[in-house]
């Protein structure tokens, strides 16, 4: 807990969590041991918050047991703890507030005959059995699968809580008296979960993942049954299939919840989850993107828009970067270091990034096309000047008029400015230099505190009877300077001819 940084030093509930708000006491009849609350941060974060009595030793052994455990457990489908921390004869578990609420209230908001949608359905049953599949492959058993501790994400997908009656299955094989569910009190428990109890398990027998298929199978019976998958006959048969088999009175008969999962009920979507090389999330692989290196490099969806979102950002601080991503032709590649996979493909960054991070990775695109077109254009200009130079003077004195004099450009890095927004403080797309649209000076970041004194602008506005500040008056005003200006350095040229070349010139 320590190297993960779960174990927090310091915290208090009372100062560092706000609208606290009882969700239910301590029952150990009924196999709850904690007081359960659902608060906010100073941030406004949205948590439930476990409280264990741990003033006994037994207390305190359950407790630090069951955390330790808790963060083992880490998978997109199951609940999962973010802090636990110690106050006096108090051990505090933190974990995320689900705002989808929970199965129970989903499926009673959605009726089965006509108001369920069949794709949702079965995406949350696939995450009720990649939960479960992964839990058993990890020789545990939940005890107390029931729609009341499935909960669903702000995304609509299903993640499996209650986690404290989780069992280990070996232990419990090495302690006959361990594997009874909640012994103490197995009528108070079967009389609260009984609809979801295993035959085997109400006949006093021990809890094995048997019994969690069992309940899984109660739960998919509510979920898609009554009428959901009507439309879909294919489905409707497969689902009758595996339902007879996962509420079988036989637990041999029953399937392991990873092969449920292959069911052609399903999308066979895989189940393999991997760890995240950027928040070390353990994911299911789908939520993410996998590289192309012999030892695949897992990113998640959330990691990988705050990358894309990193590179293509505008950041004056940090223009360096996204000059290197434009350069290097847009392409989004592995963020391991060292890796020598392959760029994403434009098809995998579509389906996994957002709208907002899409957007500026199409506007870093589009800019990197335009600076490439405008390269090629110089590079051509370029080869223009060289045989300008082989001319004679008047020649290239005439070039210098027409290429140089009558087109803006960015006094820094000479590329030629199209756009005019209103505001005579210019920014170069190009290389980020702040110039004045007035006298072209270079500025520095940021030609704000120079527009308004710029002498050009007053000597020529005064000549032309108008006002130029930092917005000019019009579009026909800021053309009439450029006239202007245009006008009076070619004049300069012309002045600083000889006779001889102006006439040829003019």
């Amino acid at each position: 807990m320590l190297e993960r940084g779960l174990l927090v030093q310091g915290r208090i509930c009372s100062r560092d969590f706000t609208n606290e708000t009882l969700i239910s006491e301590p029952s150990p009849q009924s196999g709850r041991f904690a007081r359960v609350t659902a608060c906010s941060d100073l941030q406004g974060g949205q948590w439930v918050l476990k409280r264990y009595e741990i003033g006994r030793a037994e207390g305190s052994r359950y407790f630090y047991r069951q955390a330790a455990m808790l963060q083992d457990l880490l998978h997109p489908h199951l609940v999962h703890v973010t802090a636990v921390w110690q106050e006096g004869a108090y051990g505090f578990l933190q974990m995320p507030r689900y705002l989808g609420g929970d199965l129970a209230a989903w499926m009673d908001a959605r009726p089965a005959e006509g108001g369920r949608d069949s794709r949702e359905s079965l995406r949350l049953a696939e995450d009720l059995l990649s939960a479960l599949a992964f839990l058993h492959q990890r020789g545990k058993v939940h005890c107390n699968v029931k729609p009341n501790n499935i909960f669903l994400t702000a995304a609509g997908r299903g993640v499996l809580g209650d986690l404290d009656g989780v069992k280990d299955v070996n232990s419990a094989a090495a302690a006959p008296d361990s594997v009874l569910l909640f012994p103490v009190a197995a009528t108070t428990c079967l009389h609260t979960t009984s609809g979801y109890v295993a035959p085997e398990v109400k006949r006093g027998g021990r809890m094995t993942p048997a019994g969690d298929v069992f309940a899984a199978g109660v739960v998919l019976q509510e979920l898609l049954g009554g009428g959901v998958l009507e439309g879909e006959p294919e489905r409707a048969e497969a689902f009758q299939e595996m339902l007879g088999r996962m509420r079988s009175d036989d637990p041999s008969v029953r399937p392991s919840a990873s092969e449920a999962l292959q069911s052609h009920l399903f999308s066979r979507e895989m189940a393999e989850t991997a760890q995240c090389v950027a928040c070390y999330e353990v994911l299911l692989c789908s939520r993410g993107v996998s590289c192309t290196a012999p030892s695949p490099h897992f990113l998640c969806a959330e990691c990988l828009n705050r990358h894309v979102e990193a590179l293509t950002r505008i950041d004056q601080e940090y223009s360096d970067v996204r000059a290197r991503f434009k350069a290097g032709d847009c392409q989004v590649t592995c963020v391991h270091i060292g890796c020598p996979s392959e760029p994403f493909t434009a098809p995998v960054l579509s389906y996994h990034l957002n709208r907002e991070t899409h957007a500026l990775r199409e506007g870093a695109r589009v800019e990197a096309s335009e600076e490439r077109v405008r390269r090629e254009m110089e590079e051509e200009y370029r080869e223009k000047l060289r045989k300008a130079l082989m001319e004679d003077g008047a020649q290239r004195r005439v070039r210098d008029i027409t290429e140089d004099i009558l087109t803006l450009k960015c006094p820094h890095c000479r590329a030629a400015f199209l756009d005019f927004t209103n505001c005579a403080a210019l920014t170069c797309r190009s290389c980020n230099c702040g110039f004045c649209g007035y006298c072209l000076k270079n500025c520095g970041s940021d030609a704000h505190d120079h527009v308004p004194r710029c002498p050009v602008a007053r000597e020529v506005g005064a000549r032309l009877n108008i006002q130029f500040g930092m917005f000019p008056g019009s579009v026909e005003d800021w053309e009439r300077f450029q006239k202007e200006r245009q006008t009076d350095r070619v004049r300069e040229v012309l002045r600083s001819l000889r006779a001889e070349e102006r006439n040829k010139v003019t």
